[in-house]
């Protein structure tokens, strides 16, 4: 396993069970890289006074677990896009080698929408990324959303959901006409051959073009953020999953409760945020984390696994 900065308890990498499932000293080492770096965050939102917070299965896993969901692999944390902007500035400046703060401006061709801390020692590769062998920083992430106003009227969201997810669409179409985002094909047939020598001579026009969409689909998330609207979400990562609807009123005021042996920032409404996402959120469903099928090493660079 990398070396990390954050010290660690004793006793906190060993095997254990938890809600009768078998946490595995392997998924330990993955928690440990993603709180390590979480651990950077909190540093960085600090040093700023920048507001972030748990989302999704980290704010489900800090309240019903007081730490990791025993069957989760990763950490999702929140900001509202002014903070989130702010943050897009200063991290890159605050983090070294090993850390690396990702985004599509830092890192051109992930596309994701947001941006992640990552781990360059390390690999947390999804299965297509490590099939395709795209070339942008694929160590063991966290991620972190911005939070965007939606508004109320039905037709005009969804004329922005639309806006949004074309958008995006044609930003990742043409960065895969650029090195940036080219799948590397183990094949010599004509076709590969003949795409390979457009991006050589064409590459740089289409990186402007696949950016120029993506500047647009990014205004297009924050175009109702200069009105007060009632619900914001994460319009860059699913703009039609209305589970990821947040009430703005329930994020005015946060606490920082217990996630394994650190704190983390959550709405002090969270009740009614994981109602929204889960339902009857006490109450556990196990199975397979989002990443089940990624690749996952603690010990080897992402660089060794693109050869």
């Amino acid at each position: 396993m990398v070396d990390l900065s954050l010290q660690f308890p004793d006793g906190f990498f060993d095997e254990e069970v938890r809600w009768d499932f078998t946490v595995t000293g392997q998924m330990k080492e993955i928690w440990a890289v993603e709180l390590d770096m979480l651990a950077q965050l909190d540093r960085i939102c600090r040093k700023y006074g920048l507001t972030y917070f748990a989302t999704g299965g980290t704010l489900l896993g800090a309240i019903r677990h007081k730490g990791f969901i025993p069957w989760d692999d990763d950490i999702d944390v929140g900001m509202m896009r002014d903070d989130y902007e702010k943050l897009c500035e200063v991290a890159p400046k605050e983090l070294s080698h090993p850390y690396f703060f990702q985004t599509e401006y830092t890192d051109p061709g992930c596309m994701f929408g947001f941006a992640k801390i990552r781990n360059s020692d390390t690999t947390g590769m999804l299965r297509f990324e490590f099939e395709s062998k795209y070339g942008y920083n694929q160590g063991i992430a966290i991620d972190v959303f911005p939070f965007d106003n939606l508004i109320g009227d039905e037709a005009a969201r969804k004329r922005q959901v639309d806006r949004v997810m074309e958008l995006k669409e044609k930003a990742k179409y043409w960065i895969t006409w650029t090195k940036y985002r080219n799948e590397k094909v183990n094949t010599a047939s004509a076709k590969v051959k003949i795409k390979n020598l457009i991006i050589r001579m064409f590459s740089g026009l289409f990186f402007k073009r696949s950016h120029s969409f993506y500047a647009r689909f990014e205004e297009e998330c924050r175009k109702f953020n200069s009105v007060e609207t009632e619900r914001k979400s994460m319009i860059s990562f699913m703009p039609d999953n209305r589970k990821l609807d947040i009430l703005e009123a329930d994020y005015h005021k946060f606490e920082r409760v217990p996630f394994e042996f650190i704190t983390i920032p959550v709405p002090v409404e969270y009740d009614h945020a994981l109602t929204i996402q889960y339902g009857d959120y006490m109450k556990p469903v196990k199975g397979g984390a989002y990443h089940t099928t990624a690749v996952y090493d603690t010990a080897k660079s992402y660089k060794e696994y693109l050869l």
